[in-house]
């Protein structure tokens, strides 16, 4: 792994801060050695569960020393050479573009920096039939916003605010059309800001998947039409970070163990099956779980996110909660309805999107399209367009996104200062060991 500082500082403390954990990491080392040089097989990452040392490990590769290998040779090359065998059928009678963003969460710099030009490139991000991302944040308005931290040192209890809203979604001239709120951070400000939060998004004509009002699953409320197409959306997590649910309105947090090998997802099936017996033709399921600050997903992730697709027949995997990306993987398997083989998308990660970690590789958030066609035999995924961007705090104030592939190619990152420069060169390294080609359009063939 190329060595390189893992974390930025935005402040004085925390300058102090990230060079004191760095030192305490290093000493750390000093004991493990190499054993921590890749990611601890089956770590369920789960704050509710860790122990002494789980939460050392975590620390460990936040803010020293990020795992850059798989836990294989084999799925390293499998993620970077994996080849694209979609064949769409043509002619085909109709189409319908479905774009996919990350993380929403309530960062103070997003606030503090001059964000008036943060979508200028990244537009491009609404034109689409269908808009989703993970909102991880309660939006309680009757409540002060409660901000995520330079140096996350303690337990985190988010909140947003409208102005925080209007950034998350520039409603000028793009919006949202469903939102996961199915994530670690839902019961920050407890069943009432939950609560409180999907009454938010009903009044912002947003489809709210992952939490439900109602004891029983009513699929008509997880799905819409568009050009067309019906689609079907269900989200799930894995951790309510320590927060204790109450088995009496577990309706509230659809919750299950994805970062457990071999767990039992019986309640995911059943809303799939509720929904594709709806009329549901394209299935999209949200999974907020998997291991943060690594290039690549863990086995028993992996294992657990095909095990869904093939249970369930699901056109589409976003996995959400790493933080930075991770990428992404054509499935083959058996349709469960018994109508052949098919290939679903499993996206393991896109990174933060609105957001502003201090860990760098949370600086390139993905965003993709996906697009569907029907023709006589069915419907497909036709097309896949990943995009990276960097989201640069350039000078310390203007936050905003920059196509990553095309000020490459321009040069524009040469006139950067040059802490940038030297971030962007990382994310560039870092790109181009954890994912295929970057500068095709994945139109398949």
């Amino acid at each position: 792994m190329p060595k390189f500082n893992p974390v930025v500082s935005l402040s004085p403390l925390g300058f102090l801060l990230n060079g004191i954990l760095k030192a305490l990491f290093f000493v750390v080392r000093l004991f493990v050695g190499n054993k921590w040089n890749k990611p601890l097989k089956d770590f369920e990452e789960n704050p509710a569960t860790y122990t002494r040392k789980e939460l050392l490990y975590f620390g460990y590769k936040y803010y020293a020393y990020p795992h850059w290998s798989a836990e294989t040779a084999e799925q390293e090359s499998w993620f970077r050479n994996q080849p694209f065998i979609l064949k769409p059928a043509k002619p085909y009678l109709s189409q319908c573009v479905l774009s996919v963003g990350g993380d929403l969460m309530p960062y103070k710099v997003l606030m503090d920096a001059d964000s008036s030009a943060l979508w200028n490139e990244a537009r491009s991000f609404f034109d689409a039939d269908l808009v989703f991302a993970n909102l991880e944040t309660p939006m309680d308005t009757s409540k002060p916003a409660s901000w995520v931290p330079e140096v996350m040192l303690n337990n985190m209890y988010f909140n947003g605010n409208e102005a925080l809203w209007q950034l998350f979604t520039n409603e000028e001239k793009g919006r949202y059309d469903v939102l996961s709120v199915a994530n670690n951070h839902m019961l920050d400000q407890g069943y009432e800001g939950l609560e409180a939060t999907l009454q938010f998004l009903r009044q912002k004509q947003v489809i709210a998947i992952g939490a439900r009002g109602e004891l029983s699953f009513n699929p008509a409320q997880n799905m819409l039409q568009r050009q067309g197409f019906t689609f079907g959306f269900t989200a799930w997590t894995y951790s309510l970070n320590t927060c204790k649910p109450d088995p009496n309105k577990a309706h509230l947090t659809n919750l299950l163990p994805l970062n457990v090998p071999n767990a039992d997802f019986t309640p995911l099936y059943e809303e799939a099956a509720a929904l594709r017996a709806a009329g549901t033709e394209i299935l999209v399921i949200s999974l907020h779980g998997g291991n943060a600050y690594q290039a690549f997903p863990q086995q028993h992730v992996i294992n657990n996110y095909r095990k869904v697709m093939e249970e369930t027949g699901a056109e589409v995997i976003i996995g959400t909660h790493p933080h930075n990306a991770q990428p992404w993987e054509f499935h083959k398997y058996p349709d469960p309805s018994g109508s052949g083989v098919k290939t679903g998308l499993i996206i393991y990660s896109p990174g933060d999107f609105i957001a502003y970690d201090i860990f760098k590789w949370c600086h390139m958030p993905n965003t993709y399209k996906i697009g569907f066609t029907r023709s006589e035999k069915g419907i497909k995924i036709s097309s896949f367009e990943p995009f990276f961007w960097y989201l640069g705090l350039l000078q310390g104030k203007e936050l905003r996104f920059h196509n990553a592939l095309k000020v490459q190619a321009d040069g524009t990152w040469q006139t950067w200062p040059g802490k940038n420069q030297q971030e962007f060169q990382e994310l560039k390294r870092f790109r181009q060991h954890a994912f295929p080609e970057q500068n095709r359009i994945f139109e398949t063939t």
